[in-house]
């Protein structure tokens, strides 16, 4: 490609910005491909671009999507990155028209390929997260949560027993405090805290995690934006992934969570 192609992707990559020049070099290397759209009228700037990873198995993490990519007979192409260079081109479905493109090139390319799956961030999950679980606190009668063995009988729904443990083993009172969050959070993000506080965090922001994709909606389509395009475009949920981003970015939006989104390309193409 024409390095002013190269340089328009660097500088539009908005799913996981390019970090350096390693980075760049990773994802255009073996095991790697991007395909993207152009117009005869920019020939130079990619109306909308994808990454994907060319593996045996279907990564949970991006960095497992980064070091197992391979040539050989691959079994899994993953669609780990769509960015729409023109923002003002979204409601055309061109994204929806790079994947079709792009699956019909690898089948035909790669034989050995029979899973097309992407690896998906689930943007503003975290903002929801903080929020349900102050929503949660606040609707019920008693504002602090006691380190009392009783304290298991404050909360009748869902995940409260939970949120009550982990908020003992964080030491904290008030799960829906701004130091529990920030807590929480760091829990994700490092080695914070004991084994089984990480296993309660991870198990709590997982429930949260499947709530948000699978049950909660605008209207008739899924709240999160990502999942609206995917499933509305013929996509299952397969699996939701911890710790699968752990850059900035990825704890900010989601606290690192991501999905993979698996397409039956008998549906697609």
């Amino acid at each position: 490609s024409a390095p002013s192609v190269i340089e328009s992707i660097v500088q539009k990559e908005a799913v996981h910005p390019i970090q350096n020049p390693q980075d760049l070099r990773d994802r255009l290397g073996e095991g790697k491909r991007v395909f993207a759209l152009f117009s005869p009228l920019l020939p130079d700037k990619p109306l909308v671009f994808c990454h994907v990873a060319l593996t045996d198995e279907i990564p949970c993490t991006l960095e497992q999507a980064a070091s197992s990519s391979r040539e050989d007979d691959p079994k899994v192409a993953t669609f780990y990155s769509i960015t729409n260079g023109e923002p003002g081109l979204i409601g055309l479905q061109l994204g929806l028209l790079l994947l079709k493109l792009g699956m019909q090139t690898l089948q035909s390319s790669f034989p050995s390929i029979d899973e097309f799956v992407t690896l998906s961030p689930i943007p503003n999950f975290k903002g929801w997260a903080e929020s349900h679980i102050k929503k949660t606190v606040n609707e019920n009668s008693e504002a602090r949560f006691p380190t009392t063995p009783h304290s298991t009988k404050v909360f009748d729904c869902g995940f409260s027993s939970e949120l009550i443990h982990i908020s003992q083993l964080l030491g904290e009172e008030d799960p829906g405090s701004d130091t529990f969050l920030t807590k929480l959070e760091a829990t994700m993000q490092s080695d914070f805290g004991s084994d089984e506080t990480q296993r309660a965090a991870e198990h709590l922001l997982y429930k949260l995690a499947c709530q948000y994709l699978l049950q909660e909606r605008d209207g008739r389509v899924p709240k999160c934006r990502v999942a609206r395009f995917h499933v509305g475009n013929g996509a299952e949920v397969f699996r939701i992934n911890v710790k699968a981003d752990l850059s900035q970015k990825g704890m900010n939006q989601s606290y690192g969570f991501m999905v993979n989104y698996r397409y039956d390309i008998s549906n697609v193409v």
